[in-house]
């Protein structure tokens, strides 16, 4: 999994930034719209703004309506460790899913299970069936980078 930093978002080339790939490989990399992000906030709030805030930094419109829908926090848990959000925007052009990791976890509800990757898809409101398509296919991916992700948690 490519990994980046909030602090190292300058250095990243316009190439970083790709369309979703929903065929069958299970290579993260091409799955992904950027990078996966290295969050150091343990503040759900902040951990999930500043992942928007990488990929949308051109569009904080986006940002703004995604963290309103997504408010109250209410993750879809795909793993014992990794959850999803998911929404439909105005403003998206195109379905884009954002991956966020936490090296001490984070606590995005009420239970006490950290979580140490998240998933953000926002999906045009017109496109339900790719929406799907990429709930699925995000799924799958979780269910495989399970173990990689116990492992990063531990170093």
């Amino acid at each position: 999994i490519i990994m980046v930093h909030p602090a190292d978002e300058d250095n990243l080339k316009e190439e970083d930034s790709r369309s979703v790939d929903l065929k069958e490989s299970t290579d993260v990399r091409s799955f992904l719209s950027y990078p996966a992000v290295a969050v150091t906030d343990p503040s759900p709030e902040n951990a999930i703004r500043s992942v928007l805030n990488l990929y949308f930094s051109s569009n904080k419109d986006v940002v703004s309506e995604v963290m309103k829908k997504l408010l109250p926090f209410d993750p879809v848990a795909l793993t014992s460790e990794i959850v999803l959000f998911h929404t439909h925007s105005e403003h998206a052009r195109e379905p884009v899913i954002l991956l966020g990791t936490h090296s001490q976890g984070i606590l995005f509800s009420e239970t006490d299970q950290k979580t140490y990757a998240f998933f953000i898809l926002v999906s045009p409101k017109d496109q339900t069936s790719i929406h799907l398509q990429a709930l699925a296919k995000i799924a799958r991916i979780a269910r495989e980078i399970q173990p990689q992700a116990q492992k990063d948690a531990e170093i």
